[in-house]
């Protein structure tokens, strides 16, 4: 069966990567979710130099006893050779037939940046999927082997079957391709899937362990 790893970038908003996990699980593929980066919250006047900003600006709001502080969000640790390396041997000793991004709009930069420094070291498709993908998918694309635009249930069951199957990638129902000529195969939109059947149902037996 396959093994599929799936990159978290930027911890927070984690049902996605989970789900994802499970659909492999029940399919009886095995998953790695790694959380890689998280976000921090940082007074709006204070020093940022030691940060990475997202590609979204994020003004909040932090309320408390003490009164309201606005905050500015969107921003993380600026990415240092050595997390990169405990990404590069974790990934190694997981040995993926593929590899997964899952990221907001916020992290679409520090995805591209992920992206080839992994292709140093490993020869197998990187996907993407989330929201920003789903947004921007030229974009991403433009980085990526494939791209999942939309829910992407259905899509990571198929992508481990015809890994299993040491199948082609292409002419999958919600994604956007890139062939050998490196143009673009986008085919149409994934169904949205029925929820009743979803590996994170509550008792669901679809899920060994």
């Amino acid at each position: 069966m396959a093994n599929i790893a799936i990159i978290r970038l930027i911890y927070g908003m984690t049902l996605c990567p989970a789900q994802l996990a499970g659909e492999l699980l029940a399919a009886g593929h095995t998953p790695l979710v790694i959380f890689f980066k998280r976000m921090d919250a940082l007074d709006i006047n204070a020093d940022d130099s030691a940060y990475a900003r997202g590609d979204v600006p994020l003004i909040s709001y932090i309320v408390n006893s003490k009164g309201a502080q606005t905050v500015r969000m969107g921003q993380w640790r600026t990415t240092t050779a050595n997390e990169l390396k405990h990404l590069v041997t974790r990934l190694k000793e997981f040995e993926p037939d593929a590899i997964g991004i899952s990221c907001l709009s916020e992290a679409m930069t520090l995805a591209g940046e992920v992206t080839e420094h992994l292709r140093q070291y490993f020869d197998v498709p990187i996907l993407w999927g989330g929201t920003g993908p789903t947004l921007e998918a030229e974009r991403s694309i433009a980085h990526a082997d494939l791209v999942c635009v939309g829910e992407g249930e259905d899509v990571i069951r198929e992508i481990g079957a015809r890994l299993d199957a040491k199948q082609s990638l292409a002419d999958i129902d919600g994604t956007w391709f890139k062939l050998p000529d490196q143009s673009i195969q986008k085919t149409q939109s994934a169904q949205y899937p029925t929820l009743k059947p979803l590996p994170y149902q509550h008792g669901n037996p679809s899920i060994t362990r």
